[in-house]
Parts: C-alpha cells; structure tokens; sequence
C-alpha cells in the first residue's frame, strides 16, 4: 500500500488526466445506448427454445401479433355502427406501414358449401349497407364455426377482436413505432359505443420499454439526492459529498458508455445499472475520504494524510471491491441475458468506482483540498466525543460483548427457521404481472384473458416429411392432441391448426352439415379439398399452420394464465402426451411464450445457485489466502451468507417469487455485504497490537470501522429504497429485498463477528502480550 500511494502521490496530475479522458470518451458513448425487452433476447441465441422460436418467427409469425379488442358498452356487436366503424378501422390498420396482416370481422373468411364446390368470402362486404339481414347472417356465419369463438368474437358475443400481424423479423423498434401508431388508431376512432384493449406481446415488450424510460428518469435523480443526504449526514462538509457523488458518476458513465459502445442494448436490469452503481460505488470513495478526515485532523500534511490513508483502508477498499466485482461478475454465469449483463456491466462499473476511488479521489484532495486544522485529543476522553451513531454502535458491542453466547444462539435458530422457510421459495415468471394493477396494458391483458382466447400461446411443431400432414391419420393425431390439451387443462380455452381448416371444408363440401366435422378418411380427398380452397380462397391463409410442402404443421395453443408455473403443467402434459400417441414418423417440438417463460424460470434458478456458491467460493478463497487462516475465510462469508438465508425466507413469507430481478439479491448480497465483514476484520487485524483485552479491541473495531458501516450500509440501503417508488413492480421488489439484504449484512458484520471472535481467537488477530 506505501507503494502504491507514493506512485499516486508523485503521478497525481496524470491519474488526474487519464481518469478525466477515458471519462469523456465513454460518456460520448452514451447517446448509442439503446433499450430492448423482447423475450426473445432473455435466452442466449444458441439456447434450443430460441432457435426453435426463432424459426417459427420466420416461417410461421409465431409471436408477432397485437391483439385490439373491441367491448360493445350495451348490448352485443351486431349493430350496425359498430361493424362499419370494425370496417374502417381495419383499413386504417392496413395502412400502417410495417403491418403485415390484420384479420377482423370485415375481412375474415368463411368457408360454406355451395352446389359446384365451396366459396371462401368475407363474413359480410363493409362497402355495401348493413342491414338486419346482414347482421342475421353474421351471426350464423360466427356462431357456425368454433374457429371463430374466443379468436374473432367472445362468447357472449359482446366483443370482437382485430389481430395485427407485424412483420415475422420485425425488430423492437419497429414494434414501438407500430404500437404508438395503433395507440394513436384507437383514440380517434370514435367509438362512443364501445371500450378498446389494446395488449399482445409485442405490446407488452414496448410498454415494458417505456416504464423502464419513466423510471429511469425518476429514480436516477431521486437516488442521488439521496445520496447526498446520507453523505452529508456523515461527512457534514461539502469534500465529504463532493467526492463520493463523483466517484458514482464516473462509474455510470464509463459502464453505460462502455455498454454503447460495444453495441449492447439495455434489458430489463439495465435499467437498474445506475442505480446500483451510485448506492454501492460510492462505499470505495466513503472509506477512503472518511479516513483521509481522520488523519488530517492529527496534524500531518495531505500527501501524509493520503499516505495513512491507502496503510489504514488501502487494502481493506481493495478487498471490498474484489469481493463486490466477484459477486457481481458471478452473475456472468447466468445463462439469461439480463442478469449475465447487468453482473458484467455492475461489476465493471465496480472496478472503476474502485479505482477512481484509489487513483482519482486522492489526486484530487492533493491539488483541491485545503489542509484541516489539527485536533486536540484527550484520549480519556475520546469515548465522551463520539457522535450518536458511535455512541451506540459502542453501546450494543458491549452487549454483544456480554452476551455472547446468547448471540450466537439467537444466530443459529436464525439460520434454522431460515432454511425451513426458504424451502417455500418458488420461481416463476409473469411478464404482466410486473405492471401497476391500474396500467392500461395490465388492464387490457386481463380483460382479453377472460373474454377471449388469451394472450400466452403455446407452439407445438410437428415434423415429417413431405405431404406427410395431408395424411388422416396425422392429421388425426393433431386433433386428438388439441382435443386432450382442451380438456384437460381448461383455460387453455383455444387450439388452432390446419386440421380445424379440413374437417370445416369437410363439412362444406357436405351440404355444409355439421356432422361431418371431422378429417376424411382419404389423401386424396384432403387434397381435393386444399386445391379448391387455394381457387375460392387465399392458400396464404394457412401460412400460419402449415408450411408449403406439408411438411410441418403448427399447432397453436392459447392460455389464459401468464404465470410459467402454471402453464408448466401444460407443456410436461404435452410432452408426456406427444411422448406416447404422436407417431415416431413425427418428430414434436415446443415452443411459444409459454415454454420460453418456463425455461427463463429454470435457468433462474440453475444460475441463482451457480453465482451465489460460485461467488462465495472465490469470496472464501481470497480472504483465506489474505489472512492465512481458513477460519478467516468462513467468518468473512458468514455474515453475507445469515442474509442470503433471511431474504429467501422473507421472500415466500411474503409470497416473492424468484424471478429475474429478484435473483440477483444474492449477489448483491455477496458483492455488497462481504464488505463490512472485510471492513472489520481487517480493521481488529492492523489495530489488534494496540490492545489488551479481545472486549478493548472491538469495543474500538465498532465505533471505527462501524460507523463506515453503518453510513456505507445506509446509503446502499436508502439508494436501494429509492425503487420503492419505481413503477415497475420486481424494481418496487428488488429495491426492499436488497435494503433488507444490506441491512442484515451490516448487522450481521457488528454483532455475530464480535460475539464469534469472543469465542474463537484466530491467529492472525494478535493482542498485545505485556500487560500494562
């Protein structure tokens, strides 16, 4: 350490230099910093439900579609204002550019028997009048065909709904753009008579996008104001503030900026890099600046004042940010995106709040900071002038220091009822539930959910080899599985495939009598039946079932429920079912937004376990190898790991599941909370040869190294408390469990530490051994 702050001391003007370049030169980078929640982009490209996704996109559109539903306010939607105004809406839709298809009541095809063949039409023709007639007809044609139950029109007949196709690669730009133009659709189109909804997945990632912005906005400048409260508290002067707030504003923009310029675009935890960045980077630049006071006021010069400064803390900063890099940067094992990227992007902002706080902070007190008027200490009277937040961190020490094995007692039955609880902890993912209960798109999803078919689709592919779906007795397999998914799961209330398209051209071609809903018994006929369809009607229509050399067939299920845990069940349903009575000329596979949330919950849960045990170890092994003891290694992690154990059992106490941002938790606890034990440890370390008694040393430790705690621990934890007030409801989540997290660490750190060590005396803490 003596080292390195001479080199920082006598290169001080180019540290200042270099800090001040590369700052500039990320901060340029900013303004390429872009956001992307597309589902799609939570798994990496190369995880087998994205590339089985991903090809239903290209060839089949899966995924692609908004849903705008239409609520008639009195009666049904047989009124003829309300068709006429479906009509022109759903031109004015069509006119929008980057819209692929859009399918309503005035343009939806009905396939009916006639005396030479079958004629494919619209239900009714929007430019000619709409009379009773009309409307009787309308109502025959939807209610003569399931098809259109729950897809065009709900049950009570009471609402229809428009789907708009986009484009099948159409990126999440153009999603934004297309959902701003729909929004702007829907407000001028007076319709007096009826409540729009507007949701779908597409819609879902935008508006996931736009509250990320909103919150970004508002929690950014709230967290720093609470920042600068809590440093003002601590330090009472403006250095105190100054350089701290600097430290975490480098560090957001070199991390950000660096984020820009590699071209990474920002998920749904990026939007919390910030925030983690100013309550965490600022703990380095607490300490060191907080010391640098302390030694000023002895009586010695600056460059002595840092000097002391990098012996006192130097190494103990370095640890803390090691650790806090190590906890983060185990997130990289994730296998889903937004966590991976938020460790990597926190843990490198972590090593520049790091080194600023070492290579910039410094400087910058040499050339900006005057000198301090030395303090008179009366040492028998240092315990009457300590602040009120040393006062009873001294306080409790000495109970802990009384009670010791009560503490230790209270901390094992702790950690009993810890894991008992946690035990209940479950993992799911609910993309809309993640919205305030009163948002339009909470609002919206939740009505079409429980009028029409909903909004979570389950894709099952089935592939053989050509002309192999024309064939009955696949075509047969395919009915029955929709037919099995249909009753025995029953809010997967619809299932459509191109065998629905057969059995209704069955029944057209026989006088249109519904008893031959059915798949006929020939290729051939089948066949027939697909060529006069293609000279009535548009073979495009089957585009989204089956491919053009009948191949491969898409059947699409929908489900009303969101949770992946719920739609859990179907998918090991139907991969016991297809298991079993798909033939093995067939080979299935199972995608949709259903099995992507599903196997999103099950990469959560692999990776929460794999970075926490993952960061704990190299936690463990570096202060191992510092302090020369194995027992140095697990009192370091105990404290961290008491806190990792109560927020997974507060979580299901208070029904949190485990999802993408509540997974982090523990690695913020590991990255975070291993600072305060490394903080006081180090310090009973280097001050335990000025001692006596094990009681003198940490009744010294606490009211030392305490206080940085408290004041580092209060401001991650009020930092963190700040997204209470996000509008995003894992943030609101995130932000409670980590202060909570945070608190407990720090807790952990002043009380089971000290009662620990009151027990077991480790080597490389040595009192003095002359008595007095």
């Amino acid at each position: 350490m003596k080292t390195l702050s001479k080199i920082i001391i006598k290169f001080a003007p180019l540290f200042i230099i270099l800090n001040i370049v590369i700052t500039c030169f990320f901060a340029y980078q900013l303004p390429k910093v872009k956001t992307n929640n597309e589902l799609d982009k939570f798994l990496p490209e190369n995880n087998q439900m994205i590339i089985i996704n991903d090809y239903l996109k290209e060839n089949y559109g899966s995924g692609n579609a908004m849903f705008l539903a239409i609520e008639a306010r009195e009666g049904t939607i047989y009124k003829k204002s309300i068709l006429k105004k479906i009509a022109q809406l759903t031109e004015d839709l069509e006119m929008l550019d980057n819209v692929e298809e859009v399918t309503s009541l005035s343009n939806v095809d009905n396939i009916v028997g006639v005396e030479d063949g079958m004629e494919v039409d619209p239900i009714f023709d929007p430019y000619e009048d709409i009379d009773e007639d009309v409307l009787s007809n309308v109502k025959k044609a939807l209610d003569s065909w399931d098809f259109y139950k729950g897809n065009i029109i709900n049950k009570k007949a009471n609402a229809t709904a428009i789907i708009i196709e986009f484009p099948k690669l159409a990126d999440i730009e153009t999603k934004a753009v297309l959902h701003t133009d729909i929004t702007k659709l829907m407000n001028r189109s007076h319709f007096p008579e009826a409540n729009l909804y507007l949701a779908g997945r597409p819609s879902l990632e935008v508006e996931m996008g736009n509250y990320m912005y909103e919150d970004l906005k508002a929690t950014i400048p709230f967290v720093i104001i609470v920042l600068i409260i809590v440093l003002f508290l601590s330090f009472r002067s403006f250095s105190g503030v100054f350089f701290p707030m600097l430290c975490v504003i480098i560090a957001t923009v070199n991390s950000m900026g660096l984020m820009g310029y590699l071209g990474i675009e920002i998920s749904l935890m990026g939007t919390i890099i910030p925030v983690t960045l100013t309550a965490v980077g600022s703990a380095y630049s607490i300490h060191v600046v907080r010391y640098y006071f302390i030694a000023i006021k002895t009586g010695i010069s600056k460059k002595e004042a840092v000097e002391e400064t990098f012996k006192n803390v130097g190494l103990s900063v370095i640890l803390a940010g090691v650790t806090t890099m190590c906890g983060f940067g185990s997130l990289s094992t994730s296998s889903v995106t937004p966590i991976k990227e938020f460790g990597i992007f926190v843990a490198v902002g972590t090593g520049v709040a790091l080194l600023v706080s070492l290579t910039f902070i410094p400087p910058l007190i040499l050339f900006f900071v005057k000198s301090g008027r030395p303090e008179k200490i009366n040492p028998d009277k240092v315990k009457d002038r300590l602040s009120f937040i040393e006062r009873l961190i001294y306080q409790t020490t000495r109970i802990v220091m009384r009670n010791y094995r009560a503490v230790i007692v209270f901390g094992v039955i702790l950690v009993i009822l810890s894991i008992i609880s946690s035990t209940r902890l479950v993992s799911y993912n609910n993309m809309i539930e993640d919205f305030p209960k009163d948002s339009k798109i909470r609002i919206a999803n939740n009505w079409i959910n429980n009028n029409f078919t909903g909004t979570t689709d389950i894709s099952i592919l089935l592939t053989g080899k050509n002309d192999s779906i024309k064939e009955p007795e696949v075509l047969r397999q395919i009915e029955n599985l929709q037919n099995f998914v249909e009753e025995k799961y029953p809010f997967v209330t619809k299932s459509v495939s191109i065998a629905d398209f057969i059995k209704r051209m069955n029944v057209a071609m026989n006088a249109n009598n519904p008893e031959f809903d059915k798949i006929p018994s020939s290729k051939e006929l089948i066949a027939q039946y697909l060529l006069l369809y293609s000279t009535s009607g548009d073979p495009d229509d089957f585009d989204p079932y089956v491919d053009y050399d009948y191949k491969e067939a898409r059947i699409l299920f929908m489900s009303t429920r969101s949770r992946s845990t719920e739609n859990l069940e179907v998918l090991n349903g139907i991969k016991e079912y297809t298991d079993k009575h798909i033939g093995p000329d067939l080979k299935v596979q199972i995608s949709g937004n259903a099995a992507i949330t599903n196997t999103l919950s099950k990469l959560i849960m692999k990776g929460l376990l794999t970075s926490i045990i993952a960061s704990m170890i190299v936690v463990f092994l570096l202060m191992t190898f510092i302090y020369r003891s194995i027992f140095g290694g697990i009192l370091s992690v105990l404290p961290l790991s008491l806190a990792i154990l109560i927020n997974f059992a507060i979580m299901p106490i208070f029904g949190i599941p485990l999802n993408i941002p509540t997974s982090i938790v523990g690695s913020v606890a590991v990255g975070v909370g291993i600072d305060y034990a490394i903080h006081y440890i180090n310090n009973a370390r280097l001050n335990a040869g000025n001692y006596y008694t094990i009681d003198e040393l940490y009744l010294h430790t606490s009211t030392t190294s305490g206080t940085s705690i408290f004041f580092n621990a209060l401001a991650v934890t009020a930092g963190f408390l700040v997204l209470l007030f996000s509008n995003f409801i894992p943030f609101t989540t995130l932000g409670f469990l980590v202060a909570l997290t945070m608190v407990t660490s720090a807790l952990g750190s002043l009380i089971f530490i000290p009662a620990i060590l009151k027990v077991y005396k480790p080597k490389f803490i040595k009192l003095k051994t002359n008595a007095p």
